[in-house]
């Protein structure tokens, strides 16, 4: 907690919402080391260092102070400093009319100050109108819905905006497991099963009338409990019928919600089981018929005094009523599949009727049972086959042996189980199935096997992972490394590749006018940033690197500014400034993040200026680069 820089010892819950809120509670109590600047506390200090490399710091915004003895205990709130930015910014002037996703990030980012990168554009959205002094955070929820993205913070200034968060994990929660208190809430206050909708028709018209595009939607639900019909959806701005019907089914599926809670205990020794914002887990709790998979859009992680991680409480994604009915019939699939194929046997106490039969089959079955010794030196209890007495199943002190042979090797050659292991070769599988996850527990990571996929994820970082899975192989974080054969340098390492590319300039300079060159350097004695030439690229790093070094032959000093400037709809802008003593040159290097490779084609500008009036920056371009980061 940033006050004056002390070191608070307080239990925090820190809440993370799918396009929501980031804030953290505060429980700070006056322990030893609390009671020396407990009473300093105020609403204007602020709090660092939880999860800071994404979240930044946080920004008080609720405090309430109780008496606790002689000293004072308090609660406090504080949301994250990129929410308290557009909490307290305003988007002023009045937009309207039609906007690609990168067009209106773009002039959010000029109103709020904070980068968003986009990883997927989006078509135009019809404003209406947007602006007029409002909030940013406002417009930033309102444009979150309308271009279908959800978001990431990267650190406190940037922001990126993606078509899904999270991750489709290996672990499961279920109640009595790792689980408590598993609650499915049904919520049919506004339950609707038909929807009529109108679209592609001017503002302020009939649309009854103009409407280019019409359709409708019924739900499962339509044919059990009878029409109930939802307000006309109306949209002029939409263009085509398949996203008039996607509109259409999200209203009617999802006014009958099936919302899932869970508090989640976390693992002693076993990292990996550590959940996040976005995550795609499986929810199991059998008292309440539940087995889905499902999305969390919200997540408390409680901190101890120390920092450590210790509970979880998950909300989970609304399952609207198709989904619901989907999982019901699939459920019931599998299960009938199950029986058919023998993976799961049906129980005897629910077939009463047929017990005695099944008990009489088991009696007649060809088989002995020998307790005692049933070769020299062999003692214990044998299953043996009557027709093949070398064939046969026993249970020993040692554990459990399994012959063809009759134990001529002996018990240890035959042993399947003893008390300390399962010898894994005594096991044979033509086709192995998985009920559950397949875990191997390391040092230093985690295997796990599914029917679907393998996987192996680094003890320490959940994120660093590489699965294998059909049509499919995925690294997370970087895990490849080619050795050449003549045993030269790994061509990739971590996944990227640490030698960047020499990016090259137009032919001829695409500069402006008004510069001029002198011998290796090019000359502008303007405080206009004027541009020096254009670069094209692809997009297959994530950062530009571009070095320069500006020159003063004059007798007094000047501030040069030199930045790098996006164009052909993209929104890249960085410039830096440096002051260059006479009779000196000064090297400047600019590094610029530029998102997430797409193979896409991207433009920029080099350009510069000379902001000490009446003198002439000078400046060369030394290199310039493709780069990761």
């Amino acid at each position: 907690m940033n006050g004056n820089h002390h070191t608070l010892e307080a239990e925090i819950s820190l809440t993370e919402e799918e396009n929501g809120l980031v804030f953290i509670d505060l429980d700070i109590v006056p322990t030893p080391n609390n009671k020396k600047f407990i009473r300093d506390i105020t609403e204007d200090w602020t709090v660092h260092g939880i999860q800071a490399t994404k979240y930044g710091h946080f920004v008080i915004t609720n405090m309430t102070k109780t008496s606790d003895g002689p000293y004072p205990s308090y609660k406090v709130k504080a949301v994250a400093s990129f929410i308290h930015k557009m909490q307290t910014t305003t988007f002023d002037g009045l937009y309207t009319g039609s906007r690609t996703a990168v067009d209106f990030f773009y002039i959010l980012s000029q109103q709020s100050g904070l980068t968003f990168q986009l990883t997927a554009d989006r078509p135009a959205y019809g404003w209406e109108k947007f602006g007029e002094g409002v909030h940013t955070i406002k417009e930033f929820n309102r444009a979150i819905k309308h271009y279908d993205y959800v978001y990431l913070p990267v650190n406190e200034t940037s922001i990126e905006l993606r078509d899904r968060i999270g991750r489709d994990v290996n672990f499961i929660i279920k109640n009595a497991m790792n689980a408590d208190d598993v609650k499915m809430e049904i919520d049919r206050s506004e339950v609707y099963t038909y929807i009529e909708g109108y679209a592609d028709f001017e503002q302020d018209s009939d649309f009854y009338e103009t409407h280019q595009v019409y359709s409708y939607y019924k739900s499962p639900l339509y044919d059990i409990i009878g029409e109930k019909k939802a307000e006309t959806y109306t949209n002029g701005s939409i263009k085509h019928k398949a996203t008039l019907d996607k509109y259409l089914m999200n209203i009617v599926d999802n006014s009958v919600k099936f919302t899932i809670s869970a508090k989640f205990r976390k693992i002693r020794n076993y990292p990996f089981a550590v959940p996040m914002l976005g995550d795609r887990i499986r929810v199991q709790d059998e008292s309440i018929d539940l087995n889905t998979k499902a999305k969390i859009v919200k997540l408390v992680t409680h901190y101890d005094p120390y920092g450590e991680p210790y509970d979880y409480d998950i909300e989970f994604g609304n399952l609207n009523i198709g989904q619901r009915k989907k999982q019901t019939i699939n459920t019931v699939s599998r299960q009938l599949d199950d029986i058919i194929n023998g993976r799961d046997p049906i129980k005897l106490t629910a077939l009463d009727g047929y017990l005695k039969s099944a008990i009489t089959d088991f009696k007649s079955a060809q088989t002995e049972l020998v307790i005692g010794e049933y070769v020299d030196g062999v003692l214990g209890i044998f299953l043996v086959d009557k027709a093949d007495p070398n064939r046969a199943v026993g249970l020993t002190s040692k554990g459990i042996v399994l012959t063809t042979n009759g134990f001529a090797g002996g018990i240890e050659e035959n042993l399947a189980i003893d008390p300390t292991a399962v010898n894994a070769s005594m096991i044979r599988a033509g086709t192995l199935h998985l009920e559950d996850i397949l875990g191997i527990v390391g040092r230093d990571g985690l295997i796990t096997m599914t029917g679907d996929e393998f996987r192996a994820v680094d003890a320490n970082d959940p994120d660093k992972f590489i699965s294998i899975r059909p049509g499919m192989l995925e690294i997370g974080k970087g895990a490849l490394t080619v050795h050449r054969d003549d045993g030269g340098y790994p061509t990739i390492i971590a996944g990227r590749n640490t030698h960047g590319q020499r990016l090259f300039g137009s032919t001829p300079y695409f500069m402006h006018p008004q510069l001029t060159i002198a011998g290796q350097r090019v000359q502008n004695d303007s405080s206009e940033m004027r541009t020096i030439d254009a670069y094209y690229f692809e997009h297959y790093f994530n950062a530009l690197k571009v070095y320069t070094a500006f020159r003063n032959n004059g007798t007094e000093p000047y501030t040069g500014r030199v930045g790098i400037s996006g164009f052909g709809g993209l929104n890249w802008d960085h410039a830096e400034s440096v002051t260059v003593p006479p009779g000196e040159t000064v090297y400047k290097t600019l590094r610029f993040p530029i998102g997430i490779p797409d193979g896409t084609v991207k433009h920029f500008y080099i350009q510069f200026a000379c902001l000490t009036s009446g003198r002439t920056a000078s400046i060369s371009i030394l290199d310039v680069k493709n780069y990761d980061m």
